[in-house]
């Protein structure tokens, strides 16, 4: 998983703004969605060694358990965006551009 920063040439225009934006971002979501899974289950683990203790750190627990929820749909709605913005630029996953194929009408 590299990050490639090779888009100067790609800036002249705002589809090539956005495609170097998004071949920025796009190996970074499965880090974060990583992450945020992690703190879940942190939470979740210290949800239920704190169940009969302070009431405090049960809150604390619980809050932890909803940033993890809350993070992990906001890397996954991040990742269909990007999928959609390739698929509405002609981007495939590798940054080439995708030739459309012509509209068969039947007749």
């Amino acid at each position: 998983m590299a990050i490639s920063l090779n888009c100067s040439a790609r800036f002249s225009s705002f589809q090539g703004l956005v495609y170097c934006a998004i071949s920025f971002i796009r190996p970074l979501i499965p880090i974060v969605f990583a992450l945020c899974v992690l703190a879940f289950f942190w939470g979740t683990a210290r949800y239920i060694k704190t169940a009969s203790d302070n009431p405090d750190d049960l809150n604390e627990a619980k809050n932890f358990l909803i940033y993890g929820l809350i993070g992990m749909f906001v890397a996954f709605s991040l990742w269909g965006l990007i999928g959609l913005m390739q698929n509405f630029l002609g981007e495939n996953s590798n940054g080439q551009g995708i030739t459309p194929t012509p509209l068969q009408i039947p007749s």
